[in-house]
């Protein structure tokens, strides 16, 4: 555990230091009382000189508005380093003692510092002390408190233990959930995120939680791991895509995440033994795009990735927007073979071909026929130019029947489909 986690000033004292010091990291408290002054004294054996020294800055500290019991726990667990900067830095002492006596915890705080006097010099650099606390007293196992508290070891700056306190004050059984499966996963990566948007901070915080529950934890630690890897990759983007996007920011938990999220297990042949590899599905910006949609699951459910590549993709087989509508109705009727003869072309984008797949009275078939012949026209444009001059009846005639053998394949089919 961090015991006495960082003074005011910079110096830092792990245990490992501790020990480095040949100071023991722990020993128990001393039998105190108040003498018929009314005087703290502290029993057990002591030197006479150290008590007298630990006396006066308890003293201190309950002159300044401290609980007795959170004094003397907190000058105890301290009490060889004071020793030690008494002879050393004798001023950095005195300017931590003057910190503590300004700080005047509250009930709240001097809970915590009583149970965990370690965490005081945390408690001291924290820019909001009742949140600090709380995000440890809220969780109610101590082993929980305890897991927790060793994360702070790694921030050594009041901003950073700031950060990390409002974190696990909004994730902490998460958090110690995680780390008690494996003390080494980086959950900082994870939890630690902008909260300058309230309701994105909102929003994003129910989507991790929900994902590191403990009680519906995955059995499966591959799968765990899978999923910070999953969150390091997509977290900032989803962050950002609910910032700039307020359909998505309000329908991601409700509707988008679930669909693909189901998808996902369902398309995974070692889902029933919790091992869902999330960092194969990071790439899906389009399907957050396609999931916006009504008809959104749909597609997915019928085109797979597919669906959202060629309606909301970045690559070359991203379908116009003027093709977009027309794209939908293929899909959604699972006619594989037009979508594979109209849109993979380098005509496939040309604006005659717009008109001849959107405002020709053709029917699939026919535009299927269309299509295929351009595929073997030595001259695509200059077949769609001719086509252009015809009435459709005309064009009708000309279409005449699909050429025998020939049928498209869709690019990477098997990836799409897999």
């Amino acid at each position: 555990m961090l015991i006495a986690a960082t003074g005011a000033f910079g110096i830092t004292f792990s245990i490992l230091k501790l020990k480095q010091l040949h100071v023991p990291a722990t020993k128990p408290l001393p039998d105190t009382s108040r003498d018929q002054r009314g005087q703290v004294s502290v029993g057990g054996e002591i030197d006479p000189a150290d008590r007298q020294f630990k006396l006066s800055l308890v003293q201190r500290l309950i002159k300044n508005g401290w609980p007795e019991e959170t004094a003397k726990a907190v000058v105890h667990i301290n009490l060889d380093r004071y020793s030690w900067l008494k002879e050393v830095a004798g001023d950095a002492l005195e300017k931590e003692i003057r910190a503590y006596e300004c700080m005047a915890p509250s009930p709240k705080v001097a809970a915590l510092l009583t149970i965990h006097p370690e965490v005081s010099g945390l408690a001291l650099m924290a820019y909001d002390r009742e949140t600090f606390a709380d995000a440890i007293l809220n969780l109610d196992d101590p082993g929980d408190q305890n897991v927790v508290i060793d994360t702070f070891v790694k921030f050594t700056s009041p901003a950073d233990v700031s950060a990390w306190g409002s974190a696990v004050h909004r994730h902490g059984p998460c958090i110690a959930g995680i780390l008690r499966k494996c003390p080494v996963w980086p959950v900082e990566s994870v939890f630690l995120y902008p909260k300058a948007n309230d309701e994105v901070a909102e929003e994003y915080g129910k989507w991790i939680d929900g994902r590191f529950e403990r009680h519906p934890f995955s059995p499966s630690d591959e799968e765990i791991f899978s999923m910070i890897t999953f969150v390091q990759a997509c977290g900032s983007k989803i962050r950002t895509r609910m910032e700039n996007d307020e359909t998505f920011l309000r329908s991601f938990n409700g509707r988008i995440w679930p669909a693909f999220e189901d998808i996902v297990r369902k398309s995974t042949k070692d889902r029933d033994a919790g091992r869902v590899p999330w960092e194969f599905f990071t790439d899906c910006d389009a399907i957050w795009s396609l999931l916006q949609r009504d008809d959104g699951r749909a597609l997915l459910d019928r085109g797979g990735q597919l669906a959202a590549e060629l309606l909301y993709g970045e690559g070359p087989e991203r379908v116009i927007p003027e093709l977009r509508e027309k794209a939908v109705q293929l899909l959604l009727a699972s006619n594989q073979d037009l979508i594979a003869a109209a849109f993979f072309s380098d005509w496939s984008k040309h604006p005659l071909f717009v008109e001849l797949m959107v405002k020709r009275n053709l029917t699939e078939d026919m535009l299927l026929t269309c299509c295929n012949k351009l595929r073997v026209s030595d001259d695509p444009v200059a077949q769609l130019e001719q086509w252009h001059r015809l009435s459709d009846n005309a064009l009708m005639e000309d279409v005449g029947p699909l050429p025998q053998g020939l049928k498209a394949s869709i690019p990477g089919y098997a990836v799409y489909y897999a």
